[in-house]
């Protein structure tokens, strides 16, 4: 036996006005505003310099880095885009680079990660990691791994920036946008990575960490804030 339930109509009344607070409360706490307009901006080109310490870029070498997500995903989640290959004149130590940003930190637009990505275009991925680099200027919490495909070996690093705080791992991202969102922000995202084709993990790491400070030494507080967070990880 099926029973009918007959709500009165002060009972059907409320249910409405209930559910009408619902909605208005959602669209109220919706993020609308862009976090990247209050910040200082990005500018891949101009702000990650072409030579600093021991650091050259090879601008005559043609650029090896792996690209693991498509053109497709590429632009659409990315604003921005900046790869280059780096060599160490005392050393002799290549580094390659690649800086994806993204001024829309939303479901449909947000950062992929290395470790999705590269196992999606066929590397294994050994000997993962998470550290914390000290700077002269910043700590920063980054994540290593060992990408392998073939014979090639990559040792990578790598750091993901959403808004102004560094967040390693799906949860830590999902949780800052929705921080972030709370307030009706909707932040920006970086994603930094240095990687070596190197057979030797160890001494590529090394150079990785090398590169990465040298770098963090020559960057304003301002831009050392947008591509290495606040010194904290979500």
């Amino acid at each position: 036996m099926i029973r009918i339930l007959n709500l009165k109509p002060f009972s059907a009344g409320l249910l409405f006005v209930l559910m009408l607070v619902a909605a208005v409360v959602a669209h109220l706490l919706r993020p609308r505003y862009l976090l990247a307009d209050s910040l200082p901006p990005v500018v891949l080109e101009k702000q990650v310099p072409a030579e600093f310490g021991d650091w050259n870029q090879e601008s005559d070498v043609p650029i090896v880095v792996v690209n693991p997500q498509s053109l497709e995903v590429v632009n659409r989640v990315y604003s921005q885009v900046l790869t280059r290959n780096y060599l160490n004149r005392s050393t002799g130590d290549r580094v390659m680079l690649s800086i994806a940003y993204g001024r829309d930190q939303s479901d449909s637009t947000a950062l992929h990660i290395p470790d999705v990505c590269y196992p999606a275009q066929g590397f294994q991925i050994v000997a993962r990691e998470e550290l914390v680099l000290y700077n002269a200027s910043s700590t920063l919490p980054v994540r290593r791994f060992v990408a392998v495909v073939g014979s090639r070996s990559e040792p990578l690093t790598y750091w993901t920036v959403v808004g102004k705080h560094v967040a390693l791992g799906g949860l830590s991202r999902k949780l800052a946008q929705i921080s972030y969102g709370i307030h009706g922000d909707i932040p920006d995202g970086l994603v930094f990575r240095v990687s070596s084709i190197s057979s030797d993990p160890a001494k590529a790491f090394a150079a990785q960490a090398m590169f990465i400070r040298d770098l963090d030494s020559q960057m304003s507080p301002d831009t050392r804030l947008r591509y290495m967070g606040s010194g904290g990880v979500l």
